[in-house]
């Protein structure tokens, strides 16, 4: 099973058959088929790119609806839910914070979300290392750019064709994540 985003909803499909009336995800091209589309002249649904949806964050028909904190969860290894139930019960000790105002609870609410949105995100910042692979892997890849341009017949083709998919490549990597492969324990959503 796979667990795919597209946009803001999560999708679990499987290698299932897919018959008339699924709804289907096109693996490469993140598109949705839904059960009222037709197949088209020649077209199988059982081809590699797609694959039957099980579940999923959007209300499909024949689909089973799951819930999207849940998936978020699994993916990012947290519940705001329970961080932010973390910081209400905090925040709300009546002994403690008897004489503050809303704002003052505001504030300190503000501050310690903010803390926790330090702590998750330490570890996606980008280094000094960081920048001196990204700049030593430019370099290398200018080099072999040049040693792919053909000066004395003005063709750049393999040159060009080199430095678009290097280009694309880096793009993709600075991606977030949008696949993973999962299983479903006890209706809850689990990472492998």
């Amino acid at each position: 099973m796979k667990l795919v985003k597209i946009g803001t909803h999560y999708y679990v499909v499987d290698d299932s058959e897919i018959k008339e009336g699924d709804c289907r995800l096109h693996l490469v091209e993140k598109t949705i088929n839904l059960p009222h589309h037709r197949l088209e002249h020649g077209e199988k649904w059982a081809t590699n790119n797609w694959r039957k949806i099980t579940h999923s964050t959007e209300n499909l028909e024949g689909v089973i609806k799951i819930n999207l904190s849940d998936d978020e969860e699994a993916i990012n290894g947290y519940s705001i839910v329970d961080m932010s139930d973390e910081v209400a019960t905090l925040l709300y000790n009546p002994e403690r914070h008897k004489d503050l105002s809303i704002k003052a609870l505001l504030n300190i609410a503000y501050q310690e979300g903010f803390k926790a949105c330090q702590e998750l995100m330490k570890d996606k910042l980008f280094t000094a290392r960081d920048m001196r692979f990204a700049y030593n892997a430019g370099g290398n890849d200018g080099a072999l750019h040049e040693s792919l341009m053909d000066y004395e017949s003005h063709d750049s083709t393999d040159a060009e064709e080199f430095s678009k998919s290097v280009s694309e490549e880096f793009k993709n990597s600075l991606l977030p994540k949008t696949e993973w492969e999962i299983e479903i324990v006890n209706d809850k959503i689990v990472l492998l």
